[in-house]
């Protein structure tokens, strides 16, 4: 899981968030602070779906939890 977290690729990050915590808000900085992963739950309560536009100067890549 380290790769997940240290700049390397993303890929499946919403699954294990959501196998690890899935009843509870999971938001993960990464380190340079410019991206984070978050679980569904934290994007539920945030309101944000398949729908949502990219804010302004950013991207939502939501993978399969936005797919979902």
């Amino acid at each position: 899981m380290d790769v997940l977290f240290t700049g390397g690729p993303m890929f499946g990050a919403d699954a294990v968030l959501d196998r690890v915590c899935p009843d509870r808000p999971v938001f993960l900085m990464n380190r340079d602070h410019h991206a984070a992963w978050v679980n569904s739950r934290a994007l539920d309560l945030a309101g944000i779906d398949a729908r949502t536009p990219d804010p302004p100067d950013g991207r939502i890549d939501g993978g399969a939890v936005l797919n979902r």
